[in-house]
């Protein structure tokens, strides 16, 4: 699972390059049909709470690895200080 910061549209499209997820843009839609880059439907539109939603993203992370579900792995990137700031969190399921 990944929760890539959403509240500019470059934030995530820096993420997904330079984390390597990606080698350059023209990967980014083949990535974005098959993996979505949020799990809990991201800033824009107010779809998650305008404040902490890095905490909160670490909550709905964390409760999906506990269920019975095939994720075991779940990165939640954070943006601060207009955006010169980056934070990456993994987080684990147990075996």
């Amino acid at each position: 699972m990944l929760e890539a910061y959403t509240c500019y549209p470059v934030v995530p499209l820096a993420f997904l390059l330079h984390s390597g997820l990606v080698r350059d843009m023209a990967a980014v839609p083949g990535l974005l049909r098959d993996f979505e880059v949020t799990v809990t439907g991201g800033l824009n539109l107010a779809r998650a709470p305008w404040n902490n939603t890095t905490l909160n993203s670490m909550v709905v992370a964390t409760q999906l690895l506990r269920g019975r579900g095939p994720k075991k792995l779940a990165g939640i990137h954070g943006n601060g200080s207009l955006g010169y700031q980056q934070g990456f969190l993994l987080l684990g399921a147990e075996a």
